[in-house]
């Protein structure tokens, strides 16, 4: 066996003992469903919210990600086809739905979410950018600011 060959092995095998991590890329590719929404306060403690709130989360390996949130127990319109002012304030009450691309910056722990279509007209051509933490399969995603909003999703599969 020549040398590189020997080194290349040795450089493997190192790899396989250490069971080097996936990328965040990896880890968040996937389906994901949201399972609560918490902030924390100036104390630290957690503070439960959007307890209605059910959705679910995409990224997929081409660099896409969709997002369809909305509060649970809403009533439908007496006419789905012509809904009242009221009705349809109803329908879209905690709806928060888009898609677009999404980059990853491990070193920041940021996933930047660049919308290309939104329910809201001004999100559309904006980024959203969240910090990330893994904990088993599950992700928070960390809004930015003083409430520390965690957007808590467990994977429901693979892409």
């Amino acid at each position: 066996m020549q040398r590189r060959e020997a080194l290349a092995l040795t450089g493997l095998a190192a790899a396989l003992r250490l069971g080097a991590a996936p990328s965040a890329r990896d880890q968040l590719i996937g389906l994901w469903q949201l399972v609560g929404q918490f902030n924390i306060g100036k104390n630290g403690e957690q503070i439960t919210v959007a307890e209605r709130q059910r959705g679910r989360i995409s990224w997929d390996r081409s660099g896409h990600v969709w997002v369809l949130l909305y509060n649970d127990g809403r009533k439908a319109a007496a006419n789905p086809l012509m809904p009242t002012l009221e009705e349809y304030r109803e329908m879209n009450s905690g709806l928060m739905t888009y898609y677009g691309t999404y980059e990853i910056d491990e070193t920041k722990q940021t996933v930047t979410h660049h919308l290309q279509a939104a329910a809201n007209p001004s999100l559309i051509s904006t980024d959203l950018v969240r910090r990330y933490e893994f904990t088993g399969n599950r992700v928070a995603l960390i809004f930015p600011g003083e409430a520390q909003r965690h957007v808590v999703f467990e994977r429901i599969g693979d892409l």
